[in-house]
C-alpha cells in the first residue's frame, strides 16, 4: 500500500467528481480522530453510575446469551460484556449495538449533552487527525456531500463530528429506538457495520457515485471497495492484511 499525500488524494477525488462521482464517506472512530468515542463516552457512563433501570433487563439477558456472568450491578455487567470483546466471548457488532440501547431510559437530547461533554473532557479536538482536517475542508468547499459512516452510537458520532462541522444529518450511525422523547433498549434500524456501511449508504445517497472512501479498520473494506478513491487513515492491522482486496487503496500521508 503506498502512501499518498492529501494534495495527490484530492487531485483523485476532483478526478472522480469530474467523472460523475458525489459522494464521500468516511468512518468515524480511528479515521477522522484517535481512539473511539463510543468508548470514551460509554467508559464514563459506567464509571458515574449513569446507566438506568430501563436497560437492566436487556444488559443481564445481553451477557447470558453469550455466557457471561450476569450478577453484580447493571454497571459491572455492561464492563463485562465490554472485557469480553477482547477475548472473543462477545462480539465486536454486538458490542456496538449494546454501547447504543445501554442510554435505555436517557432523555435524548440529555444523552447528547453528556456525549459532548465526554467529548470535551477527553480532548477529541486536539485527537482529530491533522490530514482528515484538511480533506474535510477541501470537501466542505468543493460543496460535496460527506457521510459519517460508523457502527458507533449515532448521537455520540455527532458529538465529535461537530467539531469538523459536519451535520447531525449526515451521520449514519447505530441508533436506539426512542419514545416519548427517550431512548428504549433496543435499536431503531440495522447496526452500519461491515456490509451494512454500504447497505445504509446506499439508502441515503439512492446509490449515487461514491468519489472516495476513508477507513481505518478492517469492517471498513466494503466501503472502501466501493469508491472510486479508496484511501485507508492510519490503517490498523486487519485493514492491512486485507489491503490486497480493495482496488487502488493508498494510506493518507499523516499530519499533525
Amino acid at each position: 500500500m503506498r502512501i499518498e499525500s492529501v494534495e495527490r488524494v484530492i487531485e483523485r477525488m476532483e478526478s472522480a467528481v469530474q467523472a460523475g462521482a458525489s459522494v464521500v464517506a468516511t468512518d468515524a472512530d480511528g479515521t477522522l480522530w484517535s481512539g473511539d468515542v463510543g468508548v470514551d463516552i460509554f467508559e464514563t457512563l459506567i464509571a458515574e453510575r449513569g446507566i438506568r433501570e430501563q436497560a437492566e433487563e436487556a444488559l443481564r439477558r445481553e451477557a447470558t446469551e453469550a455466557s457471561i456472568d450476569s450478577t453484580g450491578s447493571v454497571h459491572e455487567v455492561a464492563a463485562k460484556l465490554e472485557a469480553a470483546v477482547a477475548t472473543g466471548q462477545y462480539s465486536e457488532q454486538r458490542c456496538y449495538e449494546m454501547m447504543a440501547w445501554v442510554f435505555a431510559g436517557w432523555a435524548v437530547e440529555q444523552a447528547r449533552e453528556f456525549a459532548r461533554q465526554v467529548r470535551d473532557r477527553k480532548g477529541l479536538s486536539l485527537r482529530i487527525h491533522g490530514e482528515m482536517r484538511a480533506i474535510v475542508e477541501w470537501i466542505s468547499k468543493r460543496g460535496l456531500e460527506l457521510w459519517v459512516v460508523s457502527a458507533s452510537p449515532s448521537f455520540m458520532v455527532q458529538a465529535g463530528v461537530e467539531l469538523l462541522g459536519i451535520g447531525a444529518d449526515r451521520v449514519i450511525g447505530t441508533t436506539p429506538a426512542q419514545e416519548q422523547g427517550r431512548w428504549l433498549a433496543r435499536l431503531e434500524s440495522p447496526i452500519p457495520y461491515g456490509p451494512g456501511k454500504v447497505q445504509e449508504l446506499k439508502k441515503k445517497t439512492k446509490n449515487q457515485i461514491v468519489a472516495a472512501s476513508f477507513g481505518d479498520e478492517v469492517f471498513d473494506v466494503e466501503m472502501l471497495k466501493e469508491a472510486k478513491v479508496a484511501v485507508a487513515i492510519r490503517p490498523k492491522a486487519r485493514l492491512r492484511g486485507r489491503a490486497s482486496e480493495i482496488t487502488g487503496l493508498v494510506e493518507l500521508e499523516r499530519r499533525l
